[in-house]
């Protein structure tokens, strides 16, 4: 991999880090998208942004959380070997990016958001079926 696209893929999900965790809570817990909208429009980072893109910071960011705690449990649980798929929403509006890495099987150790692991681009959906070895 090249460095350019290493560099890439880490600020992205540096800049998904900057969603506040309470933000992502109160979506997680069933506040409304134009709620959480309406929080993260007031937060520094994310002042002047449209709706639509607001909209994305959010669903990413809930990507990224639950993905990582699906494999922070996995790890706490010693599933050293386990690995995981990515899953689609298997429609038209799937990107040709997620769809192809859908078709792979990766080793839930070597995960890296925003590479081989969900999220992988702003507005990602995608998450992380994790396959423990038995």
């Amino acid at each position: 991999m090249n460095s350019k696209k290493k560099n890439n893929s880490e600020s992205f999900i540096d800049e998904i880090k900057k969603v506040p965790e309470d933000v992502v809570s109160d979506f997680q817990n069933g506040k409304s998208i134009s709620q959480c909208i309406a929080l993260l429009a007031n937060c520094e980072n994310f002042k002047g942004k449209e709706k639509s893109e607001l909209r994305e910071w959010v669903y990413t960011a809930n990507s990224l959380i639950i993905n990582e705690k699906s494999a922070k449990y996995a790890e706490e649980n010693n599933l050293k070997n386990a690995t995981y798929k990515i899953i689609t929403a298997g429609n038209e509006l799937v990107c040709k990016r997620c769809e192809s890495l859908s078709r792979k099987k990766f080793v839930l150790m070597d995960r890296k958001a925003g590479e081989n692991c969900p999220p992988l681009h702003l507005g990602c959906k995608c998450a992380a079926a994790i396959y423990p070895e038995w």
